[in-house]
C-alpha cells in the first residue's frame, strides 16, 4: 500500500517537472528539484505539488487521503498537459491512442 501511495505520488511530481523542463532546458530525476521547477511555473499549484512531494517521501497507511489529493491535483495536471503538449497531441490524431492498452482493464482480466 505504502510503495503504491510513494510511486504514484513520485510519479506526480515527475509529470509536474515534464511539463516545464523543455522550458528549463534541464533534466532531473530528483524530486525536490522537480518539485522546486514547477512551483516556479505554477505558484497557483505549488501547494498541491508540495503535497505530493511529502508524500512521495511519507506515504500514508490508508488511500483515503492520497484519493482526495488526487482528486484536488490529478485533474489540473491532466488540463495542464494537455495545454502545454497540444501540438503534439494534433500530430498524432485522433486514431492513435486507440492502440493504448488500459492498464486497468488488463489487471481486471
Amino acid at each position: 500500500m505504502k510503495n503504491r501511495c510513494a510511486w504514484i505520488s513520485r510519479r506526480l511530481v515527475r509529470v509536474g517537472f515534464e511539463l516545464v523542463m523543455i522550458q528549463e532546458q534541464a533534466y532531473t530525476r530528483d524530486l525536490y528539484p522537480c518539485y522546486q521547477r514547477f512551483a516556479t511555473h505554477f505558484p497557483a499549484l505549488a501547494l498541491q505539488m508540495y503535497k505530493a512531494l511529502t508524500l512521495a517521501i511519507a506515504p500514508p497507511d490508508d488511500w483515503t487521503g492520497l484519493l482526495l489529493f488526487l482528486d484536488h491535483l490529478g485533474m489540473p495536471l491532466v488540463e495542464l498537459a494537455q495545454q502545454t503538449f497540444a501540438a503534439e497531441i494534433a500530430k498524432l490524431g485522433p486514431r492513435s491512442l486507440d492502440n493504448l492498452q488500459d492498464p486497468l482493464r488488463d489487471e481486471a482480466g
